[in-house]
């Protein structure tokens, strides 16, 4: 596995409608994320944003049990979103209102 840093998340699609509220390297059993706390439309959420190399033989539901054990995940539904032109994959969570 190779370590990463911040830089190699600097090319991470940007929504201007949503407002980052925390973004910090982590690292979760032995993968690499980087954690965003984030508010849309009046919602708070947590993703945490892989890079595609990492986790490409990884399910969607190994990627939902990373995020359960990574010491963010509260409640609810996680959202997997595989991005391949950019590079990440998504995995949205613990949504509030």
């Amino acid at each position: 596995m190779k370590t990463r840093t911040l830089d190699d998340f600097k090319s991470l699609p940007e929504d201007e409608e949503t407002k980052t509220l925390k973004r910090v390297l982590i690292k979760t059993g032995n993968y690499y994320a980087l954690f965003e706390k984030w508010s849309w439309e009046g919602i708070i959420g947590n993703s945490l944003i892989f890079c595609n190399e990492d986790i490409i033989n990884l399910t969607d539901e190994e990627l939902s049990d990373i995020c359960r054990g990574s010491g963010f995940y509260t409640s609810g539904e996680i959202l997997i979103k595989r991005q391949i032109d950019s590079g990440y994959t998504f995995a949205n969570f613990s949504f509030t209102t």
